[in-house]
């Protein structure tokens, strides 16, 4: 949300800057641009929780899903700015104003929501991997989520409060009094304390 803020601020800039005259075709082309923003967070964050559903840290979740993403949303606004360049060419040797301003509004709100998607999302990302917040990885893989622990048995965390299973009637206890989820601290590879 906080993404499309600043996508919403930096469009409504660019249209003062260059004193472009809001027209029915021009909003037409904002609310498209904000869809395509949204569309490339959609994919940007299914990537993360596909790395975090794998068993990643959420630094390392951000990362490979921004850059897994990244192809998918630089090609969809490429061929979106090349449409925009042919309507802005034939619109000019037609005459029609009203498609010319749809492609200029809509080239620029491209420009201004790649960059939002790209930059700010990411950075908030990070900001938000470096909180106590992204040790929940149910909140950021709410289907799925649940079963991560099951899926990775040789990865451990220290238990710090002993909360009773009420399920776990029928299954073997373990010696030790440890409790088993996602590799968000250390593998069972690392030395153990």
């Amino acid at each position: 949300a906080v993404a499309r803020v600043v996508d919403a601020t930096g469009f409504l800039a660019m249209i003062k800057l260059f004193a472009i005259s809001m027209t029915l075709s021009g909003v037409a082309a904002s609310v498209l641009s904000i869809g395509m923003a949204v569309d490339a967070n959609i994919l940007i964050f299914e990537r993360m929780k596909d790395e975090l559903r794998s068993g990643r840290t959420m630094l390392s979740a951000i990362n490979i899903g921004f850059n897994r993403a990244w192809p998918a949303i630089r090609d969809g606004n490429v061929s979106t700015l090349i449409t925009c360049a042919i309507l802005y060419w034939f619109s000019d040797q037609l005459g029609a104003t009203i498609v010319q301003g749809f492609a200029a509004t809509l080239a620029i709100g491209v420009l201004i929501s790649m960059f939002s998607a790209i930059v700010v999302s990411r950075t908030l990302m990070r900001v938000l991997a470096l909180t106590a917040l992204s040790r929940r990885v149910r909140l950021f893989v709410p289907s799925g989520g649940k079963d991560i622990a099951d899926r990775f048995p040789n990865c451990k965390v220290k238990v710090i409060k002993e909360i009773d299973d009420p399920l776990a009637e029928n299954k073997p206890q373990p010696k030790k009094k440890e409790k088993y989820i996602c590799c968000l601290l250390y593998t069972s590879d690392a030395a153990d304390e």
